[in-house]
């Protein structure tokens, strides 16, 4: 029988304009959901629970934070959160109340009731993506100007809002971009640029809010690429100090794609081409009047703002008649701007409404030497900071001013080991931070399983100003930068830990902090040991980011400075390092020539000693020799490192030794040892990579590409194909793998098999990733793919052999040696000259193929004889192989080579059982090729 608990579950709540649903973690406002975090909801359905009953905080934390230690502040701010949210105090709206010395209490009548779902209950696990962070407070006095900016974002594609600060610009941006989420097929993406101080930066951040990578050098076509297609709203936040570089980054946005609208805040118009401009005003505020009653000042939107604050922070609040009239001056006098309302309501608590007046009324005055009335917007923030930091304790101030230097938000650990010194104890600097949460200085996020606290912009720029003229400033930033180096030391321990999802939701949130401790650090007035150990602890979060082109500066800057270290630091040298082996969009020309990368490598690894560093020393090494198509050195450094992962019994290294040794053997042509070393790699179950052994690609990923490909090869053309789309989609995920697993593994097989529909789809594919996720290395494959494609594309009969040398602009081997399998005509010297040293053996029976049949366009006797012994070379190493696709090609073109000299029966013989050997691939283009000759020779 269910008990009441489950029963209560079960049922819909509902309360004023609320209703919620406790088995599904939802809360609607009307039909539209309200988005709280996960412990907020749970404090709501605890207090509906027992509406009406008083709930002690012992007992709210074990319900909220089951087994879990919680300051004592952490409760007080989520149900101000709560509050906020719900809009408790807007008008005769009350909901929870606290009872000094006992807790809090849902006040509001409640119904509960079973009812079939609304269409809104039944919402889709799977919303529209999105990046917006949870709604915490109520919106006041904005319907107007939330409808006015729908309208004018439908009629034109790049918005404008601009204000003052401490309008509310990003809390209207937030509002249009929500209520508009259901209009974008791909969402909404929202950019912060506050944390951005140099311009060139501005693409790269979008570029990362969008989950794409751009080139450091030109990075605008490659980020409008990402978007064609896309039908997306983008909101740049805070545009305020980056308009000169806004405007050109919208337009080119705009001008390459034709689904993509921008709506963007900032202080002033950006004046870009087709930007609509929209000005808010100040919240209305009544006229000077000594009657005004609280039913009248309630109908004005600042008074509103203020009460609804007020209440949240106080329950003892009520605006009563006699207040009235000293509300509404306190928002004249703060002309109606909504930041300046809420720092104010939140010192009520303190100093009482008159006090709160008087202290504001003689600040205002003395800052602008009685001219009120002509009181600049800005001058009004800047005299309600000061003036709230006055009436902070000078700890409280001493802690304000040192979260200055955090660029986004933060954790109460961080703005702890920030905020301390010798000046001030770590569980002080925290009650501080609540404190300042309390006082609405700072804004605290509730909405994840952690509280994040923040500072709003402009909050944020006066703290620095503080903070650089207190002449503390050089401590507050090294802390910050060694806090960011503890945060990425802790990722790197938790790096096998957690799964991919949760340390990236982790770990990856702070790169805005973590750059711009990187500033500091390299400053002439940071610490260099700091920076170069911080770009090395941050690999982790770029490779997963796909930041690494944007952190190669870094990488480099460090390097030039290891030698300044001591003592000497050969592990962080080493992964410096190795992350220029890595590829990339940038190129080795503009640093150290990649061989001194590796050799470096291989003196650190010996110097190091430990088998792990030799082996990490070792994947560099077969980096380099595999990506030059040197795949028999590659091999014997597959060897080596197998040969020591097995003596030191390092599992990882094991693994990551099999997946070598499979990719090299493949490319050898030694496809018997590729399968069964890729199949027991693939028999693994999933796990993390130790730092030293982590590739773009993921193993499973890389195994499939090879899997592919030899099943191909073996003659299972459709199992071939199956394995690749399973490869691009265990790829989807990771921007580098899912290149290559286009690239190696799903256009190839197309191509060799003459599926030319479905070929384009994905070399177009590729062409556009790769633009969006920018490698010069990779692009040439895509630009190979299609010049091959489109020669085939022009002709009539797509069994007709391809004569046409394609216009290919690449000197990389491996790329070559693809090339020369899909195409009849001439070999390169390089190419053939690979196989003929047996450098390279997956693609040489095809490669003495097409050569065969280059030197029978001849037409000479002699031509003939030495055709016939290349195919004959050829038909021999494909069957040593057991490479069957190679067989059939190289059967048919001899075949009909035989057919020319009158040699029918034995042309017959040997097409016919070659034919034979296949199980399927019936319908490609080498097969039909094959059965029309074999019609031929029976004739």
């Amino acid at each position: 029988m269910p008990n009441e608990a489950d029963d209560l579950a079960d049922q819909a709540v509902t309360f004023g304009p609320f209703r919620l649903l406790p088995r599904r973690k939802l809360l609607l406002e009307g039909e539209q959901p309200v988005r709280l975090g996960g412990r907020a909801l749970d404090l709501l359905i605890a207090l509906v629970e027992r509406a009406g009953e008083v709930m002690s905080r012992d007992e709210l934390e074990a319900r909220v934070w089951p087994n879990t230690f919680v300051q004592e502040t952490s409760l007080r701010v989520h149900v101000s959160t709560l509050r906020k949210a719900l809009g408790d105090g807007h008008g005769s709206a009350r909901f929870i109340t606290n009872v000094p010395g006992r807790g809090y209490c849902f006040v509001a009548p409640v119904a509960r009731h079973r009812q079939a779902p609304t269409a809104a209950e039944t919402l889709p696990d799977h919303e529209v993506p999105h990046n917006l962070p949870a709604r915490l407070t109520r919106m006041i006095g904005r319907a107007e100007a939330v409808a006015s900016l729908r309208k004018l974002l439908a009629e034109a594609r790049f918005v404008t809002v601009t204000g003052a600060g401490g309008m509310g610009k990003t809390t209207i941006a937030l509002a249009v971009a929500e209520e508009l989420l259901g209009s974008f097929r791909d969402g909404v993406r929202f950019v912060d640029l506050a944390p951005i101080a140099d311009p060139s930066q501005l693409p790269g951040a979008v570029a990362s809010t969008l989950e794409v990578s751009v080139p450091s050098e030109n990075p605008l076509p490659a980020l409008s690429a990402s978007l064609r297609g896309k039908n997306m709203l983008i909101v740049l936040d805070n545009c305020d100090r980056m308009v000169q570089a806004t405007a050109p980054l919208a337009e080119s946005l705009l001008q390459g794609t034709s689904g993509i609208s921008i709506l963007t805040t900032s202080r002033e118009r950006l004046n870009g081409e087709g930007e609509s401009v929209y000005r808010l005003s100040s919240l209305e505020v009544p006229a000077e009047s000594t009657h005004l009653t609280a039913a009248q000042a309630l109908t004005f939107s600042a008074v509103q703002l203020f009460a609804l604050r007020a209440k949240a922070i106080s329950d003892a609040f009520d605006l009563s008649d006699a207040d009235a009239p000293v509300v509404g001056e306190l928002c004249r006098q703060l002309d109606g701007m909504p930041l300046a309302i809420e720092f104010a309501a939140a010192r009520v608590e303190s100093l009482g409404l008159r006090g709160l007046a008087a202290g504001l009324d003689d600040r205002l005055r003395l800052l602008t030497h009685g001219r009120r009335t002509a009181l600049p917007r800005h001058r009004t923030l800047k005299a309600m900071l000061d003036w709230s930091c006055d009436l902070l304790a000078p700890s409280e101030r001493t802690v304000l001013c040192r979260l200055g230097v955090f660029k986004a938000s933060f954790t109460a650990e961080a703005a702890c080991a920030v905020a301390s010194g010798d000046d001030l104890r770590a569980a002080d600097a925290l009650e501080c931070v609540m404190n300042l949460a309390a006082k609405s200085l700072i804004s605290a996020d509730a909405s994840g399983d952690g509280i994040r606290f923040r500072l709003l912009e402009s909050t944020r720029a006066y703290a620095l100003e503080q903070l650089m003229n207190g002449g503390y400033s050089a401590m507050a930033f090294r802390r910050h930068a060694l806090q960011m180096l503890d945060l990425l030391t802790r990722a790197e321990a938790d790096w096998d830990a957690l799964s991919r999802p949760q340390w990236m939701a982790t770990y990856c949130r702070d790169m805005d902090d973590i750059r711009a401790a990187l500033v500091w650090s390299f400053s002439g007035t940071g610490d260099a040991a700091i920076g170069i150990a911080l770009t090395a602890a941050a690999l982790l979060p770029v490779y997963e980011l796909g930041l690494l082109d944007e952190h190669h500066k870094w990488v480099e800057r460090a390097l030039s400075r290891i030698h300044l270290l001591s003592p000497a630091q050969p592990v962080i040298e080493m992964r410096l390092n190795a992350a220029l082996v890595f590829p990339s969009g940038r190129s080795m020309r503009e640093g150290r020539p990649y061989a001194d990368v590796v050799a470096r490598i291989l003196d650190l690894g010996h110097e190091l000693g430990e088998p792990k560093y030799r082996i990490a020393a070792l994947y560099g090494l077969w980096g380099k020799d595999f990506r030059a198509g040197d795949y028999a050195p590659a091999l014997a450094t597959a060897k080596e490192m197998s040969m020591l992962a097995r003596d030191s019994a390092d599992s990882a290294a094991l693994l990551l030794s099999d997946r070598l040794l499979a990719q090299s053997h493949h490319f050898m042509g030694d496809h018997a040892v590729a399968t069964v070393l890729a199949e027991g790699v693939l028999r693994h179950p999933p796990r993390r990579m130790p730092f030293a052994y982590i590739s773009p690609v993921p193993y499973g990923v890389a195994m499939r590409i090879v899997l592919a490909r030899v099943l191909w090869l073996r003659g299972c053309a459709d199992q071939a194909v199956e394995v690749a789309n399973d490869c691009i989609e265990q790829a989807s995920e990771h921007p580098f793998a899912y290149t290559q697993a286009l690239a190696l593994a799903a256009c190839p097989i197309l191509l060799w098999r003459g599926d030319h529909s479905a070929a384009r789809v994905l070399v177009d594919k590729l062409r556009e990733h790769s633009a969006r996720h920018p490698s010069t290395y990779w692009q040439s494959w895509g630009q190979s793919y299609d010049a091959v494609l489109s020669i085939r594309e022009s002709r009539e009969s797509a069994s007709a052999p391809i004569r046409t040398v394609p216009q290919v602009q690449t000197t990389n081997v491996m790329e070559l040696d693809c090339i020369g399998t899909l195409v009849e005509a001439p070999i390169g010297a390089d190419t053939l000259l690979r196989v003929e040293k047996g450098l390279v053996g997956w693609c040489a029976p095809e490669i003495l193929r097409v050569q065969g049949e280059s030197i029978l366009v001849q037409g000479s006797v002699p031509s003939a004889a030495a055709s016939e012994a290349l195919h004959a070379k050829s038909l021999a190493l494909a069957r040593r192989q057991g490479a069957l696709a190679w067989q059939l090609r190289t059967a048919t073109s001899l075949a009909r080579l035989w057919r020319g000299q009158q040699r029918i029966a034995e042309a017959r013989e040997l097409l016919s059982a070659t034919v034979g050997c296949f199980d399927e691939g019936l319908d490609t283009a080498d097969m039909r090729a094959a059965r029309r000759l074999l019609e031929a020779l029976t004739i």
